[in-house]
């Protein structure tokens, strides 16, 4: 089982926003970078593409899900707020390769989920449009990455 753990593209100032924080879209920097995250995401032949309702979320996978032929699914416990839910979401996946597509918060509780030893120091944080690679290997999840354009991968994070 692998997840491909995607954190939305860049979508400008919250404070700047008018309207309902989910309904925020991607800046046009953002776009360029849901753009870019299609060679990367799509190289890793996914089954389903989970994402987060948000607006944002949605956008940043939706240029993969037209390459590979996939629809995003919306699932609540992605959104924003919902790290609990997201890793028990998690746990719950079968067979294949998801990218799960979500908000900071939710990104660092599933990347700490997969810590193993004393914790130190801070949260782990994902960047915009970061990618990691988490893998269940004999009931416990791993984390890789993040992974660059270029398809290259950092150590395992411990």
């Amino acid at each position: 089982m692998k997840v491909v753990l995607v954190r939305h593209a860049h979508a400008g100032s919250r404070e700047a926003w008018g309207g309902d924080d989910r309904d925020r879209p991607l800046s046009a920097k953002g776009e360029r970078q849901a753009a870019f995250l299609v060679p990367v995401l799509s190289g890793f032949a996914p089954g389903r593409i989970l994402s987060s309702p948000a607006v944002r979320c949605l956008q940043t996978v939706a240029p993969t899900a037209t390459l590979v032929g996939r629809d995003v699914e919306p699932v609540e416990a992605l959104a924003e707020g919902h790290a609990d839910e997201a890793v028990a979401l998690v746990e719950r996946l079968t067979g294949g390769t998801v990218v799960v597509c979500t908000h900071g918060d939710v990104a660092s509780a599933l990347l700490e989920a997969c810590r193993t030893g004393p914790v130190i120091g801070p949260p782990i944080h994902m960047g915009k449009a970061e990618v990691r690679l988490l893998r269940r290997r004999s009931g416990a999840w791993t984390a890789e990455g993040p992974f660059s354009l270029s398809g290259e991968v950092a150590p395992p994070v411990a």
